[in-house]
């Protein structure tokens, strides 16, 4: 029964997930992981509606294993950045193509993934970004 009902929730369906997929239209690959899978469903679910800082906040988190993307807007460039950790994201092929479905045709994403250390002690505190990697598209 508990299994019934976990298919109910995204985040913890497992063979509820290719319905899923049915009833969004998305292509099911049974070779993704679960975690992919859920979070092509999430994007989909999410992406739609208005191109505002808290959906693409939310769009970006739903490749996120910490949901803990942040946004950069560069209205200049007219553009934006999403930064993740290493490790975070969880398929950047799948971000790509939901962001392209949702964004406006003008808008560039630019994705960063960084490495993040701190180091601690009496004296400071240092924060440095490292390993930064740039996907434009």
């Amino acid at each position: 029964m508990r299994d019934i009902l976990d298919q109910c929730f995204i985040d913890r369906a497992t063979w509820g997930l290719d319905i899923w997929e049915e009833e969004l239209t998305l292509k099911t690959n049974l070779t993704d992981s679960y975690e992919v899978r859920r979070s092509r469903i999430k994007a989909k679910l999410i992406g739609t509606g208005t191109f505002t800082k808290q959906n693409i906040l939310n769009l970006a988190n739903a490749f996120s294993r910490k949901q803990n993307a942040k946004y950069l807007p560069l209205y200049e460039q007219y553009a934006f950045q999403l930064i993740y950790e290493i490790g975070d994201l969880i398929s950047y092929g799948d971000l790509k193509a939901a962001f392209e479905r949702v964004k406006p045709a003008h808008l560039a994403l630019l994705v960063y993934i960084v490495a993040h250390f701190e180091i601690h002690n009496s004296i400071r505190q240092v924060s440095a970004y490292a390993s930064i990697v740039e996907f434009p598209f």
